[in-house]
């Protein structure tokens, strides 16, 4: 009886002993590996990196590797110095496995990365990364926005007014400077430029300041290229000659021409050239002294464009259209009679025999006989 109390005694002894003893080296007895359904013979029965001990005290949890759900493993959290029981440890409206895993430049552990007065979350959203110097792309860096009055640093127009924040804060060390006269410059803009704050144009050109200051006129000049059209009137107000033929903006302007075409009748000649260097040539019209021959022949042959008579035949240029000979050639059909005599003799200018008999207009001019038979 005493024996068999013995070996009951002893069964008690080793249940305890294996109930207290800790075979995976991980700080949780059997006992309680079993109460938390962890395996007593694997020290980190999740994987993530933390010994199951670990996460009992820290109250993570050992059967999940990521206990907060941030996308980064308790045992990564360990190594970031991230807390593993809170999502975004540094509360700046990133998970901390996007910080660490897919944005760039962030720290999980720092609300603004770049120390730019801009939070991550904010630089997140605008430019997938955390350390962008200019995340609107105005011009101004992000640490300087926040400092300035009415800057917003991701926006590029804080106050709407249509002039960049880079714009108004060159001059006015603020984004939201009230703009009087509409011209879309701010008022120590206008201060600086020397123009009038309460004179949308101060120049009276008919263009307002904003927009003569974009385009690179000047706001204080009725004339920026000196072409005698005012720039509001001037399709190219800074350059004088923009289609290049010769003629000014002005010249162009007074005679109707197109400053943007070099020939404005599309004769072949250059307006300026018709203008200021050959005789009788109209820029608006293809056929100046309108004898039916284009200005571009008549100028190849006689370096004028009223020419009655270009070839020298004795026949008008008007009258070879209407018989159908080459006003630019003496002779059209080749035949030995000028295109006059031909027409006079009641001969076909474009036919070296006009009557089909084997002798031409020429032979039968010599002998006397018409021509039509």
């Amino acid at each position: 009886m005493l024996r068999s109390r013995s070996c009951i005694f002893a069964c008690f002894l080793w249940l305890f002993a294996c109930g207290q003893s800790d075979v995976d080296g991980d700080g949780l007895t059997f006992e309680v590996e079993e109460a938390l359904g962890t395996d007593p013979n694997d020290p980190d029965s999740d994987g993530d990196g933390l010994d199951d001990g670990e996460e009992d005290s820290w109250g993570t949890d050992p059967l999940d590797r990521d206990s907060d759900v941030d996308g980064l493993d308790d045992g990564e959290e360990d190594s970031w110095g991230t807390d593993p029981l809170n999502e975004d440890s540094d509360d700046d409206g990133l998970l901390d496995g996007e910080e660490v895993l897919e944005l760039l430049g962030c720290d999980p552990l720092s609300p603004d990365s770049d120390d730019d007065g801009v939070d991550d979350g904010v630089e997140a959203v605008l430019t997938d990364a955390c350390d962008e110097e200019d995340i609107d792309g105005d011009g101004l860096l992000d640490d300087d926005e926040v400092y300035l009055p009415g800057c917003d640093p991701s926006s590029p127009d804080s106050d709407d007014d249509g002039v960049d924040d880079a714009v108004e804060a060159e001059f006015t060390h603020a984004c939201d400077e009230e703009d009087i006269d509409g011209d879309g410059l701010p008022e120590e803009y206008e201060d600086a430029l020397g123009t009038d704050p309460n004179d949308s144009d101060s120049d009276g050109d008919g263009l307002d300041d904003g927009e003569e200051y974009g385009d690179g006129t000047d706001p204080l000049d009725r004339d920026s290229d000196r072409d005698g059209l005012e720039d509001g009137f001037d399709v190219a107000p800074l350059e004088q000659d923009p289609d290049g033929d010769g003629l000014g903006d002005f010249d162009e302007s007074e005679r109707g021409t197109d400053p943007l075409d070099e020939d404005s009748d599309d004769d072949g000649l250059p307006d300026g050239d018709e203008v200021l260097e050959l005789l009788g040539c109209d820029p608006l019209s293809p056929d100046s002294d309108g004898d039916g021959v284009d200005d571009a022949v008549e100028v190849e042959l006689t370096y004028a464009c009223d020419e009655e008579d270009i070839d020298d035949d004795g026949l008008p240029d008007e009258d070879e259209v209407a018989f159908g000979s080459d006003p630019a050639v003496f002779d059209t059909d080749d035949d030995g009679l000028s295109d006059r005599d031909e027409v006079l003799q009641g001969c076909d200018p474009r036919d070296a025999d006009t009557d089909d008999d084997g002798l031409s207009d020429l032979g039968e001019s010599r002998i006397g006989t018409p021509c039509a038979g």
